[in-house]
């Protein structure tokens, strides 16, 4: 890849020093991001609305079906509940009312991953653009965006959905550099999903897996090997790019 590839992995104790992190980020000009599960707290949310859908709709989805749904935009979702779970309803209806799940949480509960915000700010400060790449409706993520104090952060949005395409294709994080004539080795992407490291690793994109809480060793590890960078704690990471020289 035009930027090389090395592995960095920071904990919450901070032990990387600040110049393999300044590496990673030397000639950035946009950092692009996931939202849920990257930058705030939602996966738990999601996995909810996928099971009371299934149970509104008369069926029970088994842990593969839940993984399935995991790495598909709402047009796949709706799409797989037609095609797999026999639902009746048009896709466009199936989104609707996935999104009318989704609002309520949205608006009020989901929270922040910690040191979004001030990873944000910290990339704002260093004169990178800030965009969002998401598979999740873009009205109902305003809310919680609003909320968070995370709106006044981002400076263009991109969804699946709008576009056309899921992360297994590049074209969400495509349009987002696009949108500040950049280059794909000019931006870094933010993801918690394998599927969507690869996407944006192999299209020339420098990756940044952000590690949940609830993987297992085998699944973090997958991870980092798709990644320049593998992030356990945000706010790690906003206190080394403050600390970054230049």
């Amino acid at each position: 890849m035009p930027h090389g590839s090395f592995f960095v992995r920071i904990s919450n104790k901070g032990e990387e020093p600040v110049e393999k992190i300044g590496k990673l980020f030397s000639g950035v000009r946009a950092a692009i991001f996931d939202v849920d599960g990257t930058l705030i707290d939602s996966m738990p949310m999601w996995h909810e609305i996928d099971a009371v859908y299934a149970a509104q709709k008369g069926f029970v989805l088994t842990p593969q079906m839940t993984r399935e749904l995991d790495t598909q935009h709402l047009a796949d979702c709706a799409r797989y509940f037609r095609e797999k779970c026999g639902v009746q309803e048009s896709e466009e209806e199936i989104v609707r009312e996935i999104v009318a799940l989704a609002a309520k949480g949205y608006a009020e509960d989901v929270p922040e991953v910690p040191g979004a915000r001030a990873l944000l700010a910290g990339m704002k400060r260093r004169g990178m653009h800030v965009a969002l790449a998401t598979a999740s409706d873009l009205t109902a993520l305003a809310s919680a965006l609003e909320r968070l104090g995370l709106s006044g952060l981002i400076d263009a949005a991109e969804s699946c959905d709008r576009i056309g395409a899921g992360k297994d294709r590049p074209d969400v994080y495509f349009r987002c550099a696009e949108r500040f004539g950049a280059r794909p080795e000019e931006c870094v992407v933010f993801e918690d999903a394998r599927y969507a490291l690869r996407t944006a690793r192999a299209a020339g994109f420098r990756t940044v897996a952000v590690l949940g809480s609830e993987e297992d060793l085998k699944e973090r590890e997958a991870l980092r090997a798709l990644a320049d960078l593998a992030v356990e704690d945000l706010r790690d990471l906003a206190r080394k790019i403050s600390e970054m020289k230049g």
